[in-house]
């Protein structure tokens, strides 16, 4: 954080320098305008993190229901083939339970 905020003070005392002689600007003003800048850049950085997660959670959703579905076509045909619940439940690493839901 403390790099992020040099980067931020280095562009507040550029834009200031593109407006005034910098000398001339009291410190205060200069993370007056750091503070604004590194808030705006908080904000931007927490809403990419924020669509980051949601993105997350779409494509973890979509591959659980993938795998879900391959699970399930696999306890189905061992069970066609006559395999037990509780072979069924070693082979796709489930407890006998989540077998029996399956199978129900």
């Amino acid at each position: 954080m403390l790099l992020w905020g040099a980067v931020c003070l280095n562009r507040a005392r550029t834009v200031l320098r593109g407006l005034y002689n910098h000398e001339f600007i009291e410190n205060g003003m200069i993370y007056m305008i750091t503070y604004t800048l590194l808030e705006r850049d908080r904000e931007k950085i927490e809403e990419g993190i924020e669509k980051g997660i949601e993105k997350g959670i779409e494509k973890g959703i979509e591959k659980g229901r993938e795998e879900g579905i391959i699970l399930t076509k696999k306890v189905l045909k061992l069970s066609t083939e006559g395999y037990t619940i509780s072979q069924i439940a070693k082979e796709c690493n489930l407890s006998e339970n989540q077998v029996k839901k399956i199978l129900e």
